[in-house]
């Protein structure tokens, strides 16, 4: 690695640290070097190519660390459990959270030690994601092709979906649960897929508020998503091909969320004006991820949301922008603190980015289930800006 002479960064990395980890990598000789940037159509890409300066004398990003994830800390006291059996007495350095997953989910022993009694738990668990691996194995050759976490498989590998790895293209035929398996077959399609969902969004608890006019808040959900159908699009100009029907059990899982409740006058003033608000909101929650990473560290896809005209518990219009794993990994808590720059850096996106109706570089989504639909730019522009003056 030292001997490298250029790196090139085709697209952002998702923030600064994982920036100059990798441009990092040249210069470490005597000789020259370089590091190129080839920014992409993503609002972060875009917004750094307007302003390179800020790309090259940005800080490094604070690490954003969910102490109180259940999931990922049951998974460590398997392993720390396996290795030596946790004492009583060193519960007082955790506290009540770790205390309570080890009495319920661990053995103990009559001196008061917990010790996990499976098997081998570290092959078990991975240290990158939270949740299940499946395998992606082509079914002709046997071969394991790749790998996809649980809470992504009925987006990217639900059954007819085209699989992209190395340049080549795999259909998904079928997924196997019991053995986390997604079997696929190498095929020549001219032709590219698109999953549609819908989600349902429950408020568990409120934990914290802020915000006068428009209502900020911060607690936890239980998301429902719902897979109903997936499209094929003609590669070389993305015409429609066919809608098929999807037949999937739902995703449910819960998670930290950030919302914010619009109050009805400002529905009222996009009616007199004759703005779509439904399109508005949805830009205006699309606009918000695309730009979340420029003040927390993280990346867009690991970011979920979901934009309501009217939700039943606040009784408002409401758009959520959650964590997109189980029991959250604390990027919306951070969030939350910083929301008022975030509004910041996506009034700037989208407004000077020179599309007309909207484009990838400021309100379009890659993972959006309805497909971009509706979508209003000047909307969302006008949306960002009075919730901006409110805060």
């Amino acid at each position: 690695v030292g001997s490298l002479d250029i790196c090139i960064l085709f697209g952002y990395p998702g923030s600064i640290i994982s920036t100059w980890q990798r441009a990092g990598r040249v210069g470490r000789g005597y000789k020259n070097s370089v590091v190129i940037f080839m920014g992409l159509s993503d609002a972060l890409d875009k917004y750094f190519l307007r302003k390179p300066e800020e790309f090259l004398k940005r800080e490094y990003e604070d690490v954003i660390i969910n102490f109180e994830n259940e999931i990922i800390t049951e998974n460590h006291l398997k392993c720390a459990c396996f290795e030596m059996p946790f004492k009583q007495e060193d519960t007082k350095f955790y506290g009540d959270f770790v205390k309570e997953i080890l009495d319920k989910n661990f053995k103990k022993t009559f001196d008061g030690r917990y010790f996990y009694s499976g098997r081998y738990p570290h092959r078990e668990i991975n240290l990158r994601t939270i949740g299940e691996i499946f395998s992606i194995v082509e079914i002709n050759t046997e071969k394991i092709i790749g790998e996809i976490e649980e809470n992504k498989v009925y987006y990217d590998c639900h059954p007819g979906a085209i699989y992209l790895h190395h340049g080549n293209k795999y259909q998904v035929l079928f997924i196997n649960s019991e053995k986390k398996n997604v079997i696929v077959e190498k095929v020549d399609a001219k032709y590219y897929t698109q999953v549609n969902w819908w989600e349902k969004i429950e408020i568990l608890e409120t934990l914290k508020e802020k915000g006068d006019v428009f209502k900020f808040k911060f607690g936890k959900i239980e998301v429902t998503t719902n897979f109903v159908s997936y499209e094929k699009r003609r590669e070389k100009d993305k015409t429609l091909m066919g809608l098929y029907q999807l037949n999937l059990p739902s995703l449910k899982f819960q998670t930290q969320s950030l919302w914010i409740e619009i109050p009805e006058e400002i529905i009222e003033k996009f009616k007199k004006k004759k703005i779509d608000f439904h399109g508005s909101i949805h830009a205006t929650e699309h606009s918000i991820i695309g730009v979340f990473p420029l003040e927390v560290p993280s990346d867009r896809m690991d970011i979920g949301g979901y934009s309501f005209p009217f939700h039943n518990q606040t009784q408002k219009a409401t758009i959520f922008i959650y964590d997109g794993y189980p029991g959250g990994i604390g990027i919306t808590k951070a969030g939350f603190e910083r929301i008022e720059k975030i509004i910041e850096y996506a009034i700037e996106t989208v407004e000077n980015c020179k599309c007309e109706i909207g484009c990838p570089s400021c309100i379009q989504s890659p993972k959006c289930g309805n497909n971009n639909r509706p979508l209003d730019k000047n909307g969302c522009i006008e949306l960002l800006k009075t919730i901006s003056e409110s805060i």
